[in-house]
């Protein structure tokens, strides 16, 4: 920081972020006769670290699955906050905190994201998670059907959509006992 005592005896200092710490002030006094003593202070620099407000768990569908979120934080010293990511590839944050994730098909499952709120002095990591779920794809062509048992086999084209997956889709048999 930048220190100056004028001749009246006003102390000033500007502090930056770097100063942050007890920092120990030697000044002397002179009087009209030329005596002049030393007095010592010890001065202590401080910031409050910016703080994240509760922010809510989010649920979405990744077929329509955006998730936009202001995230929440606050400083007692008034400072300006930037926000950053910490969790690389799970969406991006503004400068002013807004959060955006547009979610995919791979991205089924929860998610902590944590990202950094920065006072510009000193920061905070935060977090929340973010769970993408997917709908389960639809059977489109399982009709009822019926074979004579000395006929030829029954072949049945089996088909399904999904409004986010649009495939390939795998098949496996669960049974085929009798009803």
């Amino acid at each position: 920081g930048v220190a100056a005592v004028s001749a009246s005896g006003l102390f000033t200092y500007s502090a930056t972020c770097a100063d942050k710490g007890v920092h120990t002030v030697t000044f002397s006094v002179t009087d009209e006769c030329n005596a002049s003593v030393q007095c010592t202070f010890d001065l202590t620099v401080t910031n409050t670290a910016p703080t994240c407000g509760v922010n809510s768990n989010e649920n979405v569908y990744f077929q329509t699955g955006v998730v936009n979120k202001q995230l929440n934080s606050a400083d007692a010293d008034g400072n300006p906050r930037t926000y950053s990511m910490v969790t690389v590839g799970k969406g991006t944050v503004s400068a002013s905190g807004l959060y955006n994730w547009a979610t995919s098909c791979s991205d089924v499952g929860v998610h902590n994201i944590t990202f950094r709120v920065n006072d510009g002095c000193d920061s905070v990591d935060c977090s929340f998670q973010v769970t993408v779920f997917q709908n389960a794809p639809v059977c489109t062509g399982a009709a009822n059907a019926s074979v004579d048992w000395d006929a030829a086999n029954l072949v049945v084209a089996l088909s399904a959509t999904d409004d986010g997956c649009p495939g390939p889709y795998s098949w496996s048999l669960v049974s085929a006992a009798p009803a």
